[in-house]
């Protein structure tokens, strides 16, 4: 049964993994102090209980995840004078499909002023001579027959921290900001004809006569000019003059009798070009870049390490009683409240409350609580009801690093996991350790 993917589904999961990182406690882990086989070529991960084991025994420390430190990426491809760039076609998969020659479709770039841009004509395949520069909502016509379309702006603070050589930072908007981006969003018009395409240009035309053109379809308001070779006599373009609107098809017919030429009419997306970049363009790679300085105040091993990945619901070897309460009200009770039984009259300091399970890890306490009765948090007066008593449990991690030395093994669930060449940590250094997971 064939099937597909949709880059909508792969962004979807990109953002959904984004969230769950934001909201709840997840952490970037390093790991193997002890060299491959190859250190020039670490093996191939799997998802063997050999090789999972094996990352488990070989952890050497973990530190979270801060929030915001997430970014969606696309290919990059730098604007470069002389390449041929793809004009986009509403026929193809541009970010998926690959041409006969197996190479991709490029059919966007980077300009040098960080500016991202479409391109929509191709000149009939000629070699790209001006590089698009500007932000104007409209479309960039330049004298070397490129069309191009300005999509978004790369933020300086993006290209400093997620900016790679093979990888740039996409943007979609859904609220307004104010910003460029989201100007050229709500001027998108769907269903133009952005560009007509010489299939074959046929033979025996007239420059001082030439035909007339007629665009048909379900939209309104396209029209175009015919560009005819004088020494060839073939029609070497359709130039757009109105590029209409609403348009899901289209042919083009030529006026009078000789209809020896051929074409395909490109049309926007269904939405308009820029109503959606990351739709468009392919971002659908989530960045994840962390920071590691030294030691982490004595938390983290200064070893060297070939492993890193991300990991959540990791335990600490620290046992400790719990309270399971309605997990709309944990956020009453922040680590640091002070509770009470209400019938009981035991109390105890909050050490660590999962948002997540409604469980309340506490310490210090005098009595005991009872299942069933009310809680009081000293600070604010709040209240709730104990479900249940949990006796003697792992503690979640919930500091922002730990050691290997801290942490219950095997515990957590290994989310992502790469293996790479070795990295020396020093005490004095600070490691970024960057993150691509294509989705």
């Amino acid at each position: 049964m064939a099937n597909l993917i949709t880059n909508s589904l792969r962004i979807n999961n990109a953002d959904a993994f984004a969230k769950k990182i934001s909201d709840e406690k997840t952490y970037i882990f390093i790991g193997r102090s002890q060299e491959w086989e190859n250190e020039e070529a670490p093996p191939c991960t799997n998802l063997s209980d050999k090789f999972i084991n094996q990352t488990y025994t070989d952890l050497l420390g973990i530190k979270s995840i801060p929030k915001n430190s997430t970014c969606s990426l696309a290919i990059r491809y730098n604007w470069t004078q002389g390449n041929i760039y793809d004009g986009y076609d509403s026929t193809v998969n541009m970010v998926d499909d690959r041409k006969t020659n197996n190479a991709p479709y490029i059919f966007y770039v980077l300009n040098s002023e960080n500016n991202v841009y479409k391109c929509l004509n191709n000149a009939n395949g000629k070699p790209s001579l001006q590089e698009p520069t500007g932000t104007p909502i409209d479309y960039i016509e330049l004298a070397d027959g490129y069309t191009w379309k300005y999509m978004y702006s790369i933020a300086q603070e993006d290209i400093d921290r997620y900016m790679l050589s093979g990888y740039m930072p996409i943007y979609t908007k859904y609220t307004n900001d104010g910003s460029l981006q989201w100007q050229v969003q709500e001027a998108a018009n769907g269903g133009t004809v952005d560009f007509i395409k010489v299939v074959n240009g046929g033979s025996g035309y007239i420059a001082s006569n030439a035909p007339a053109v007629t665009i048909e379809g379900d939209g309104t308001g396209a029209q175009g000019i015919v560009e005819i070779n004088p020494v060839t006599r073939v029609i070497s373009n359709i130039k757009i003059t109105n590029h209409g609107t609403g348009y899901t098809r289209a042919t083009v017919k030529l006026s009078g009798t000789n209809q020896s030429a051929t074409f395909n009419v490109v049309i926007s997306p269904k939405v308009g070009h820029g109503k959606d970049a990351r739709l468009e363009l392919g971002g659908t790679y989530l960045s994840i870049v962390v920071d590691f300085e030294g030691s982490e105040g004595g938390n983290l091993p200064i070893v060297e390490y070939r492993q890193t990945g991300i990991i959540k619901n990791v335990m600490t070897k620290t046992t400790m009683n719990a309270l399971k309460i309605n997990k709309e009200d944990s956020a009453l009770f922040v680590a640091g409240s002070t509770i009470k039984g209400a019938s009981s009259n035991a109390t105890a300091t909050v050490v660590y409350n999962d948002v997540q399970s409604g469980v309340l890890y506490y310490g210090s306490n005098t009595g005991d609580f009872t299942q069933g009765e009310k809680i009081v948090n000293n600070t604010n007066k709040l209240e709730t009801t104990v479900e249940s008593i949990i006796l003697s449990t792992p503690l979640p991690a919930y500091q922002n690093a730990l050691s290997s030395n801290d942490i219950k093994n095997p515990s957590g669930e290994f989310l992502y996991i790469v293996n790479r060449v070795k990295i020396q940590r020093t005490e004095s250094l600070k490691e970024t350790v960057i993150l691509i997971i294509s989705f």
